[in-house]
């Protein structure tokens, strides 16, 4: 029989948590399917209900969906997911049998290696690498996440490097670090340039800081703004998309949950880190 593995197609989390999947069943061809969000589903109505399938870092937008996923597969579905979305989807619609973990505090890699890996500790890149999903920051973690995204090769859950990567080999590890110092600094440099166009705005009753550039996190403001989290609850990155105007939400802060300041435009993620997509520009600009 196939395994399937459905998998968050959007970041290095969801990659990821594939690779973990790929690297479990390391002898058999897991058939990959990238997803995000509002893409059309898999054609898993097609697939062979003894097929074992693997959802991770994620659910169906519907929680419809997700049934007639469970409906199919039953005990050969496997949902891996830390989304406040996904854990509201399987109280709604009654899914807390499906097999797997559904919690919040960890990135779905880590969740994905405490599953399939349970008596082994996780390898320092999937620390690492949630720590950066989750925004749970340090230097280490940034040079890291960097250094992944340097490598074109492991944008595929199933090229070998992330085999390396697992087992800690340390001329992989070094190669990752060393990738990523480098982009690290030129980034940092290109953040302090970018400072100037940091922008005060009111968003829901709010005053944050805001830039309007697209691929970029919170470290923009946190290299510029002496007291961030003191003066300010959040931060806010936004840029035009073909869909409409893609905003992300920022705070260190853990009294703060970005998701309920968010909520009027639909907010998802997590407590430090939530994102939505609207059609106008849900702030006014500050003089």
């Amino acid at each position: 029989m196939a395994i399937h593995c459905i998998y968050h197609r959007s970041d290095f989390d969801g990659i990821g948590s594939a690779a973990v999947v790929n690297y479990f069943h390391t002898d058999s061809d897991v058939i990959m399917h990238p997803y995000n969000y509002h893409d059309p589903l898999p054609d898993f109505q097609n697939w062979d209900p003894a097929d074992t399938v693997y959802l991770v870092d994620l659910c169906f937008d519907k929680g419809s969906d997700m049934q007639a996923l469970y409906q199919r597969f039953g005990d050969n579905l496997i949902w891996i997911d830390h989304h406040a979305s996904g854990l509201s989807i399987e109280k709604d619609f009654n899914l807390s049998e499906i097999k797997g973990i559904r919690r919040e505090g960890l990135a779905a890699i880590q969740l994905s290696w405490e599953f399939l890996f349970p008596e082994i500790s996780e390898p320092v890149c999937v620390k690492l690498l949630g720590d950066m999903d989750i925004w749970n920051l340090s230097e280490e973690a940034e040079v890291f996440a960097y250094g992944i995204e340097a490598q074109d090769n492991l944008f595929s859950p199933k090229d070998p490097m992330w085999g390396d990567l697992f087992k800690s080999t340390p001329f992989t590890l070094d190669q990752v670090k060393h990738d990523g110092s480098l982009m690290h600094r030129y980034v940092m440099r290109d953040y302090k340039a970018y400072s100037e166009f940091i922008h005060l705005v009111n968003f829901n009753g709010v005053i944050v800081p805001a830039v309007n550039r697209g691929c970029i996190g919170s470290l923009i403001f946190e290299r510029n703004i002496p007291n961030l989290y003191k003066d300010y609850l959040f931060v806010l990155v936004y840029y035009r998309r073909k869909d409409g105007w893609k905003f992300s939400a920022y705070t260190s802060r853990n009294d703060v949950d970005v998701r309920e300041y968010s909520k009027p435009q639909g907010g998802k993620g997590h407590p430090k880190a939530c994102g939505f997509v609207c059609n106008e520009l849900p702030f006014t600009f500050m003089d």
